[in-house]
């Protein structure tokens, strides 16, 4: 089991993410959020989860740069970038649990990911 979070800045992508993971019995939603701020905030009261569902292109900071925030303080998180564009992104994040699901995003490429990390 993995308690979850989401960070999208358009708010009914986010809605789309909940229902998409809502069936994966291995996920528990424990918060999302549409600003950086406000991950980065909830991470600072002690809110961490096992996996971030992390969008790339946000106005505030961009996924990128807010997981590398996030990684130093829990260095065994997994994020996991949703983005519409091919990225080399994982490339900035050798020997960490990172992925990456182009938008539109489906249960099953989600349950893909989880099991890439199970491995």
């Amino acid at each position: 089991m993995y308690t979850v979070m989401i960070v999208e800045d358009e708010p009914h992508i986010l809605n789309y993410m909940k229902r998409k993971i809502a069936p994966i019995k291995d996920l528990e939603l424990i918060g999302s959020f549409l600003s950086p701020t406000e991950v980065l905030r909830a991470f600072e009261q002690g809110e961490q989860p096992d996996l971030v569902f992390l969008d790339v292109e946000m106005p505030e900071m961009t996924g990128i740069e807010l997981a590398h925030q996030l990684l130093n303080q829990q260095q065994n998180l997994i994020i996991i970038f949703t983005t519409a564009h091919r990225h080399s992104i994982l490339d900035d994040f050798k020997n960490k649990r990172v992925s990456c699901l182009l938008k539109p995003i489906v249960t099953k490429d989600i349950q893909r990911c989880l099991d890439a990390f199970k491995e």
